[in-house]
């Protein structure tokens, strides 16, 4: 009888720990330990949040969507996955249920987060503020703290899961994209058949004699079409018969051909800053930047490549910038670039960087007109600034920046290059001055960088020289960028009146 009895009692001891390792395996922590570091997250088909903003999302395939049928960001998800494998503590703070509302993990304060697999519940808990440096998570009655894991991962608006980006594709998926503007022929842009897409016309026979195609503006209108975002959705449809009717029509062709058409329309403005737009098939409403409609919306002529030079930098031996009394001239030698001549005289310990010279020819090379003076109200007039480039074979290339005029609300100036005998314009206040120019290609010694971080210059010194002239290519090749997008802004809304 006694060893019956305590072969039952074996029995029921054995049961229990089955019972607690099944618990402990379903909630994803042992007695002590709270971790899903080492958890597969792969299968996880839903996720459920309760809280101050509720959310409930889920996996079909390869996507996620939410509850109201709309895309998530993917990206948002993976944040919630990556938050969850970082929990890993055995730090226990309480396992008093009258402790909850204290550390924010209550019903009331704290976030609820399930993860499932099926009908599997892979990860339950609840996660709470607990200071700057973390959060308070509690998994059934115990609360533990958590370094590094914060409550804001997990508790997000529902605007912040939507997916806003309209076309999920990237350049090499497009094969091509046709552009009909209310009552115009239509612009057909397409790709060629290589790893990096050369964007062109379906036909060039529509362009005016002598018209230059610019490719990399083709395949900027491109990466515009699929890379829209939405601002908002419009949930309270307004009338789309009104609002879509005279609606310019950008059509996404894929290469893949089982993958079906994706058709934008632009309809009216919102505001001067937004404007209401359409996808279809899936018939969604939504706010789209009035400036990435306006990109959307050029015409034929707007397309023109507006370059105003051709030339290799490695070909150019000497270099003379002049202007207003002012000038200087660098020449390349068997060690580098040097400096031949400067007036005004350089300030004393003055170094010429290489670098930045390469960068300023760079800059010259690639330097795009706002547009094309194809019947200028005045003449060229005097040559106000000239940039001269000696070749090896000793010819010689110019560009050269004439009057200045008014032009609508804004002053311009007329420039002319090598590439074409065209009459360009620029903003005025993007023709940079010799001064500025001379500066720009002298070694930088004092603190420089983005707002991010200060670089001291003078510690470049300390480094090999071919580091020291790859980050010094690197540092002017940006500020020529964020000048010339500055420039590219002003370009923007400059617009000839006749």
């Amino acid at each position: 009888m006694k060893k019956a009895t305590g072969f039952i009692f074996l029995i029921f001891i054995g049961l229990l720990g089955l019972a607690c390792s099944n618990q402990a395996e379903q909630s994803g922590v042992d007695a002590s330990v709270l971790s899903f570091s080492a958890l597969n997250l792969n299968d996880v088909t839903s996720i459920i949040i309760d809280g101050k903003y509720p959310v409930e999302i889920e996996r079909r395939q390869d996507t996620w969507f939410l509850k109201n049928g709309r895309r998530a960001d993917s990206n948002t998800v993976q944040k919630v996955f990556d938050g969850i494998r970082k929990i890993d503590t055995s730090i226990v703070v309480s396992e008093q249920e009258k402790d909850f509302s204290q550390f924010n993990v209550d019903a009331s304060r704290g976030t609820h987060v399930v993860l499932r697999t099926g009908q599997k519940t892979v990860v339950d808990f609840v996660i709470g503020s607990g200071g700057a440096g973390g959060a308070n998570i509690r998994s059934n009655a115990k609360v533990f703290s958590m370094k590094g894991v914060f409550p804001g991962t997990f508790s997000r608006p529902l605007g912040a899961w939507v997916e806003r980006r309209m076309i999920r594709a990237e350049l090499s998926d497009i094969e091509k994209v046709e552009i009909q503007a209310n009552g115009q022929e239509p612009i057909v842009l397409v790709s060629s058949q290589e790893d990096n897409p050369h964007w062109s016309l379906s036909d060039l026979a529509v362009l005016p004699k002598g018209f230059r195609f610019d490719h990399i503006t083709a395949r900027s209108v491109v990466r515009t079409a699929i890379g829209l975002r939405a601002r908002e959705f419009v949930e309270k449809r307004p009338d789309d018969a009104q609002i879509f009717a005279g609606a310019d029509r950008v059509v996404v062709h894929f290469r893949n051909s089982a993958q079906e058409s994706q058709t934008i329309l632009l309809g009216e403005a919102v505001s001067e800053k937004l404007v209401y737009a359409k996808l279809l098939p899936s018939d969604e409403t939504f706010i789209l930047s009035a400036h990435s409609a306006q990109l959307l919306r050029r015409k034929l002529l707007d397309y023109r490549d507006l370059r105003v030079m051709r030339f290799e930098p490695s070909n150019v031996v000497q270099l003379q910038v002049k202007q207003e009394g002012s000038e200087f001239t660098v020449q390349r030698g068997p060690g580098g670039w040097n400096l031949k001549s400067a007036r005004p005289a350089p300030p004393s310990g003055f170094e010429l960087s290489g670098a930045a010279v390469e960068g300023l020819l760079e800059s010259i090379q690639e330097l795009r007109a706002a547009g094309l003076a194809e019947t200028p109200r005045a003449e060229f007039g005097k040559v106000s600034k000239t940039s001269e480039l000696t070749l090896q074979d000793g010819s010689k290339l110019k560009l050269e920046f004439g009057r200045t005029f008014q032009f609508g609300s804004e002053e311009a100036v007329y420039l002319r290059g090598n590439r074409d005998d065209s009459t360009y314009y620029l903003p005025r206040a993007s023709v940079m001055p010799v001064a500025s120019e001379f500066s720009s290609i002298a070694v930088q010694r004092k603190e420089a960088g983005p707002p991010a971080g200060k670089m001291d210059m003078s510690a470049l010194k300390n480094l090999p020289p071919e580091v020291r002239e790859q980050l010094m290519r690197q540092i002017q090749g940006e500020k020529r960028k964020q000048e010339m997008l500055k420039a590219f802004k002003e370009q923007s809304s400059v617009r000839e009146t006749k």
